[in-house]
């Protein structure tokens, strides 16, 4: 394999990783969300969900 050829597989093969990682950040963000959210609304509400005694 020349050189050159092995350069431009180098580069798109570091294209393709590049990629694969904005996809899987793209796909994590959603569930990130999820957590900022329900994490401020119990903030929001520090009693929330406890059982009050009597």
């Amino acid at each position: 394999m020349s050189t050159e050829v092995f350069l431009r597989f180098e580069k798109e093969w570091q294209h393709l990783r590049r990629a694969v990682h904005k996809l899987e950040i793209e796909a994590n963000r959603p569930d990130e969300q999820n957590i900022d959210d329900t994490a401020g609304s119990e903030l929001a509400d520090p009693l929330a969900g406890r059982i009050k005694s009597s």
